[in-house]
C-alpha cells in the first residue's frame, strides 16, 4: 500500500511539474529545463546526504549507469515525440508504460510458471482506455514517428521501473539513485540547450518557475523511485494513470479547461481502476497471511 501512495504522490508532483514546464518553456526552453532540474537535484541531494551525514558514492555504478542512461532515454524520446505530436497524443502515448510492464510480467510469470494476474493485467488496459477517453489522441500517416518515439519512451520507461527495482534490490536508497540520474541530465540537457535552443531570459517570474520546476521535478522523482522500489508492479502502473486526474484538475484551474462528458466518464474509469487495483493488493496480502 506505501508503495501505491508514493505514486500517487509523484503522479501529482510531475502533473504541477508539468504546468511549470509549460510556464517556463518559453523563456528556459526545453533542454534548459532538462539541464536546470538536473543540476538542482544532484546540488539539494549532496547537501542533504552532506547534511545527514551520507555519501553518495556506491558501488553499483554499473547499475546506476544503466537506470541512469535508460531514464535520459526515455526522456529524450518523450521529448521528441511531444515536438512531433499533439499534447494529448503525446501524453496517451506516455500512459502505455502499464501495458508494456503488464506484457512483461505476464511473460515472466509464463516462464517461471507463476499463476499470471489476469486481473491486473486487465485492469491496465481498461485504465489505459479511460487514459484515451481523456486525452482523445489522434495523429495522421506523417506523425507516425513521433508515435514510435512515444512508444519507445514508454516501454523504456517500463524497463526503467524493473531496473529501480533491481537497484533497491541491491540495498541503494532512493535519493541516490536520483542523484545519478539528475547527473546525467544535466551535460545532456545543458548540450541539448546549446545546440537547439536560444539563451535563457532571466527575470524574477523565471526564477520562481525554476524553483517550482526544481523542488516538483526532484521530490517526484524520489517519490517515484520509492514507488518502484517495493509493492506490485502491476498495481503502481496502474495507480500511475491517476496523473492525467492531476493534470485535468491543474488545467482547470490555470487555464479554465473544461472538462467533457467523455473526458469525465475516462476519469471515472480511472479512479475505478486505481481503487480496484489497490484492493486487489489488499486481497492478495489477506490470502497470504491466511497461509
Amino acid at each position: 500500500m506505501a508503495s501505491a501512495l508514493w505514486m500517487l504522490l509523484a503522479a501529482f508532483l510531475f502533473a504541477v511539474l508539468g504546468a511549470f514546464v509549460q510556464l517556463a518553456t518559453p523563456d528556459m526552453g526545453t533542454m534548459g529545463i532538462v539541464c536546470y532540474r538536473g543540476i538542482f537535484a544532484v546540488v539539494t541531494i549532496w547537501a542533504w546526504a552532506a547534511w545527514v551525514g551520507q555519501s553518495v558514492r556506491t558501488r553499483q555504478y554499473r547499475a546506476h549507469c544503466i537506470r541512469s542512461f535508460l531514464g535520459v532515454l526515455s526522456m529524450s524520446f518523450w521529448l521528441w515525440s511531444l515536438s512531433k505530436l499533439p499534447l494529448g497524443t503525446s501524453m496517451t502515448l506516455t500512459y502505455t508504460t502499464p501495458l508494456f510492464m503488464a506484457a512483461g510480467v505476464l511473460i515472466y510469470d509464463a516462464v517461471k510458471h507463476i499463476r499470471p494476474e489476469w486481473s491486473l493485467a486487465i485492469a491496465s488496459i481498461v485504465g489505459f482506455a479511460g487514459v484515451a477517453m481523456v486525452m482523445q489522441p489522434e495523429f495522421t500517416t506523417t506523425q507516425l514517428w513521433g508515435v514510435a518515439a512515444g512508444l519507445a519512451s514508454a516501454l523504456l520507461g517500463a524497463i526503467t521501473a524493473v531496473q529501480i527495482r533491481q537497484l533497491a534490490q541491491l540495498h541503494e536508497p532512493s535519493w541516490r539513485v536520483v542523484f545519478y540520474f539528475s547527473a546525467l541530465c544535466i551535460p545532456v540537457g545543458l548540450i541539448g540547450h546549446f545546440a537547439w535552443e536560444p539563451a535563457i531570459h532571466v527575470d524574477w517570474t523565471t526564477v520562481w518557475y525554476a524553483v517550482g520546476i526544481g523542488l516538483s521535478a526532484t521530490v517526484a522523482q524520489i517519490a517515484v523511485t520509492k514507488a518502484w522500489s517495493g509493492g506490485n508492479l502491476l498495481v503502481n502502473a496502474i495507480v500511475q494513470y491517476a496523473g492525467i486526474l492531476f493534470g485535468t484538475a491543474i488545467g482547470a484551474i490555470l487555464y479554465g479547461d473544461t472538462v467533457s462528458l467523455r473526458a469525465a466518464l475516462g476519469m471515472l474509469i480511472i479512479v475505478g481502476t486505481g481503487v480496484f487495483a489497490t484492493m486487489q493488493m489488499k486481497h492478495g496480502k489477506k490470502k497470504v497471511a491466511s497461509r
